[in-house]
């Protein structure tokens, strides 16, 4: 806690990570099963030209980097989630982030002249809200 006696610590809640992975595995989901349609498309009017196992190996690597970056936004979002913290004072709101880089931001309340609360589909989902 802050040394001032009106102070307030938080975090992101973390069913953020959890709503933006489920946005990156439906968007991956839907780019992969495009390609997957394309390849099997290609196949179909081009079957005796490409060998099997080239289709094989193609479906495999699309999946194989599908998992790659899921885990990669994954790992991103947790330590996201994890650096994420704000403090809110007596005359202004500090917000400390990021990920690669660390970034300190000190909002005075005479600085703020609104206040937007956005639920999307996916914040309705998980009983999250976002603050711009």
């Amino acid at each position: 806690m802050s040394k001032e006696k009106n102070s307030y610590e938080g975090s992101i809640s973390s069913s953020y990570k959890n709503k933006e992975l489920l946005k990156g595995v439906l968007l991956l989901g839907i780019i992969t099963t495009a390609i997957i349609g394309l390849v099997l498309a290609g196949v179909f009017l081009a079957w005796w030209i490409i060998p099997i196992e080239w289709i094989y190996l193609t479906i495999i690597i699309v999946y194989s980097l599908f998992v790659a970056i899921i885990l990669i936004v994954y790992g991103y979002n947790s330590i996201y989630v994890r650096n994420f913290t704000y403090t809110i004072l007596e005359d202004h709101i500090v917000i400390r982030h990021g990920v690669f880089t660390k970034i300190v931001a000190t909002i005075p309340y005479s600085r703020i002249q609104n206040i937007n609360v956005v639920t999307g589909v996916f914040d309705r989902m998980f009983k999250t809200f976002t603050v711009k």
